[in-house]
């Protein structure tokens, strides 16, 4: 369904006609839910692929579990459901995304991605922002702030993205020199 696609989920279970697929996830930072979860369908996906020419799998169970959040989300769907999400839904996306093609989109999601600091979509999203004409006129209007205040933290998290991002850059070569010094260091001794 995914070229070159892979995961590795925390637990599996497979009981009768059953399959349950667990994630657990101790940060405190994002609330995470199964519910509709594509990472979660991901997973179950991956253990029917596995499991169902040895059992007759009819049901499907996804659980995130947030100890830290004390959050326990749960989602049920049937294999058929399952399986007619990955051919409609999932196969059709990740064949564009294969192909560099397809629709970027930001969300919550960013702060994992490995593409944070550097996505065009998400600079743009952020730059939006900035539509807000601090000159005219001179206050900003409290439907404004409202809109600023719900944008803000995806700035400031951002922002500190690029700022990472630059810095790790700037310090590629020190580190590469560095670590040749090492290098040199070690064969001597």
């Amino acid at each position: 369904y995914v070229p070159e696609g892979f995961g590795t989920c925390d637990c599996v279970i497979v009981a009768d006609d059953e399959l349950i697929v667990i994630d657990f996830k101790y940060g405190r930072g994002v609330q995470v839910e199964a519910d509709d979860n594509s990472q979660m369908r991901l997973y179950a996906l991956g253990a029917l692929t596995m499991f169902d020419g040895i059992y007759d799998i009819q049901f499907v169970g996804v659980n995130i579990y947030q100890p830290r959040r004390d959050n326990i989300s749960v989602d049920n769907f049937s294999k058929e459901s399952l399986l007619r999400w990955a051919e409609e839904a999932l196969k059709p996306a990740a064949e564009l995304a294969y192909a560099g093609e397809g629709e970027f989109k930001c969300g919550n999601w960013c702060q994992f991605c490995k593409a944070r600091a550097e996505c065009r979509k998400r600079a743009e999203e952020n730059l939006a922002l900035a539509k807000h004409d601090f000159a005219d006129p001179a206050l900003l209007e409290k439907d404004e702030i409202a809109d600023i205040l719900g944008k803000v933290d995806s700035l400031v998290s951002w922002a500190s993205d690029i700022k990472d991002y630059a810095l790790a850059e700037s310090l590629k070569p020190i580190i590469k020199l560095s670590s040749t010094a090492s290098d040199k260091k070690v064969k001597q001794a």
